[in-house]
């Protein structure tokens, strides 16, 4: 079923690692609806255009939870893929680095081993607003700070304002 996933620490082994994971997640919200984004993509606030705009999709979950996949340019030249899951009170649940072409032993790392990443699960959108860039990598964690922001733009607006409490 799953093909040729290399076995080896590789590049492609992480790429791979990050497709399966992802796949096991959209799997775990197959019952989720997507959500028709349409009127946001044309708001006159320009945030919440933006943050609409940089999304390729938007779901719900049965159970309240955004899954919402978008793209962040750092210091490569093709934008990260990243999925973020958010809860309906506004709390990051997980966040994955899909695809990216950021600088493999310094951006790359940083952003595709999860460690930074973690910085924002279970933050509300105050406490995601402090997490630190990182240093020597500022474009990327940057970028990919600015991805996560924007996931709470999206689920602030179709909650209707949630406090972040």
């Amino acid at each position: 079923i799953w093909g040729d996933i290399p076995t080896s620490k590789s590049d492609d082994f992480d790429e791979a690692k990050a497709i399966v994971e992802a796949a096991i997640a959209l799997d775990a919200i197959a019952t989720a609806t997507e959500i028709d984004t349409t009127e946001y993509k044309n708001s006159d606030d320009r945030t919440v255009k933006r943050a609409f705009n940089n999304m390729k999709y938007v779901l719900k979950t049965e159970s309240g939870i955004y899954v919402m996949e978008t793209s962040a340019t750092g210091y490569g030249k093709t934008p990260m893929t990243i999925i973020i899951t958010v809860s309906a009170d506004g709390k990051i649940i997980d966040n994955l680095v899909v695809t990216h072409s950021e600088t493999g032993n310094y951006g790359g790392a940083k952003v595709q081993d999860g460690e930074y990443n973690q910085n924002f699960v279970g933050k509300n959108q105050e406490e995601a607003n402090a997490v630190d860039t990182v240093t020597g990598v500022t474009v990327t964690t940057n970028a990919y700070k600015n991805a996560v922001l924007r996931a709470y733009v999206i689920v602030n607006t179709l909650e209707g304002g949630v406090t972040n409490e």
